[in-house]
């Protein structure tokens, strides 16, 4: 890609430089920044990109992109004799967006955008090892996936993808008709509607306008998974333009399972599609809500014309990202790191999971703060406590503010005061579970991404 591309796709215009300069590879990070590369400048919540405009120049880009302080970067290249074409556009997040979507456009691919208050990475992962039986498949790695996260993945496309399974995470309204607007998904899949970001969205009605904004961006020819047992199913599939495949176990749906075995390290099933069975499935993660993952998956695999055998393959070479009901062992103790992030739906179905798993000692949850709940956080934590006692586990464990109102809730809930303990510093959490959990005990924990709860987990895996 040349900067006159870059000018036309943005709008910008060149203060510095030649207008056929040519560049490889593309930075936010002056950090990373290399000769040769596009860097731009982001002006975040904590950093401006601006700022560390010098040091990326300082390391031969050939192109920088900026809204700022454009007198002074003049000056500095013509001083540093930096050969840099800099491009001045309004607004630097734009011009990411705008350049990632004239290269996503150059590859005439099916994209599937997936969206969901919970399992998001796992049906992206899921999906993606299924569709890799077929195709050659870009998906977003780590947590690229909101407006920062995923132009960058777009810029990973080339000529040897025949696919793209892209991640869509938002915090507020507009956030997915963004992403979709850069991306142009042909396909989507939309994993649940649960209480998330109720902070900044203010009710559950809002969460469902957030997601269904990816519905709302399919056209006619394109198709779309919902959750037949997921609150506003009916809402989605009214909005829908074009197919519209469902999955579910409780209510009709497309795709269902029938002789589940819900193991310890996994699950079995068959996968039945409008009332036939397909195909037998194992996939090594456990829990009911992995189960629901599996069946997006295969149904996001359908749309793509993947029959039962792919189905199975792909589903079968999954393997659960770190922090994902990720399986450690310590000391003939089984540690479930599920940190990932939780709200009360997650938080419910690792409850769930750790109820029925088989342990020849004691079943612990470690429950960390649910955040971004607004003033709906303490009736959550406080539901959480009542399924704790509910499930009749061995021990709980709470750590930070919020949560101590679950563990207060397991208590007026019938839970023996004396088998809850709460904590707010993660090496007093670690010390405790090192010294109390035994061989054969199996300890879970949870919580959202800002209490780390893997700082805990690290802790006991250092002794």
């Amino acid at each position: 890609m040349k900067t006159k591309e870059l000018m036309a796709a943005t709008g910008g215009t060149a203060i510095a430089g030649k207008a056929d300069t040519e560049f490889s590879g593309i930075y936010i990070d002056s950090r990373k920044a290399a000769e040769g590369g596009l860097f731009i400048a982001i002006k975040g919540e904590s950093k401006n990109g601006h700022l560390f405009m010098e040091e990326a120049m300082g390391k031969g880009i050939s192109v920088a992109i900026l809204s700022e302080r454009e007198d002074e970067i003049k000056k500095f290249s013509h001083n540093a004799g930096n050969r840099a074409t800099v491009i001045k556009v309004d607004d630097t997040l734009k011009a990411l967006h705008d350049i990632a979507r004239c290269h996503r456009m150059k590859f005439d691919i099916p994209v599937v955008g997936i969206t969901g208050s919970n399992g998001k990475s796992t049906v992206k992962e899921m999906a993606a090892s299924i569709l890799s039986t077929k195709f050659r498949v870009l998906k977003n790695q780590g947590n690229f996936n909101n407006h920062i996260g995923l132009p960058l993945t777009l810029f990973e496309l080339d000529e040897t993808h025949e696919a793209a399974v892209l991640e869509m995470g938002m915090s507020g309204l507009g956030e997915i008709t963004l992403l979709c607007d850069t991306a142009r998904p042909g396909y989507g899949a939309v994993t649940n509607i649960g209480e998330a970001h109720l902070e900044s969205l203010g009710s559950i009605e809002n969460v469902l306008k957030a997601k269904k904004e990816l519905v709302d961006c399919l056209d006619r020819e394109s198709g779309v998974v919902l959750n037949s047992d997921s609150f506003g199913f009916d809402a989605m599939k009214n909005a829908a333009r074009g197919r519209v495949v469902s999955f579910g176990m409780r209510n009709k749906a497309d795709f269902t399972a029938e002789e589940i075995r819900l193991g310890d390290s996994g699950i079995e099933f068959s996968l039945v599609a409008r009332g036939g069975k397909i195909a037998r499935c194992k996939v090594m993660v456990p829990g009911m809500h992995n189960l629901y993952n599996a069946l997006c998956a295969a149904a996001v695999a359908e749309l793509l014309e993947i029959n039962g055998d792919g189905i199975a393959e792909g589903l079968e070479n999954y393997r659960p990202l770190a922090m994902r009901m990720e399986t450690l062992e310590w000391n003939g103790v089984m540690l479930i790191n599920d940190a990932y992030n939780a709200n009360p739906a997650s938080m419910s179905a690792a409850i769930e999971t750790l109820a029925g798993k088989h342990v020849a000692g004691r079943k612990i949850f470690v429950a960390g703060d649910m955040l971004e709940l607004g003033k709906y956080s303490k009736s959550a934590h406080s539901r959480i406590g009542k399924i704790v006692a509910e499930k009749k586990l061995d021990f709980f464990v709470t750590f930070g503010d919020e949560a101590e109102a679950c563990g207060m809730s397991a208590i007026e809930n019938g839970f023996d005061s004396s088998r809850v303990k709460g904590f707010k510093d993660p090496e007093e959490a670690a010390g405790f579970l090192r010294d109390f959990a035994k061989k054969g005990d199996c300890v879970l924990l949870k919580g959202s991404r800002g209490m780390g709860m893997e700082r805990i987990i690290k802790k006991i895996m250092e002794n």
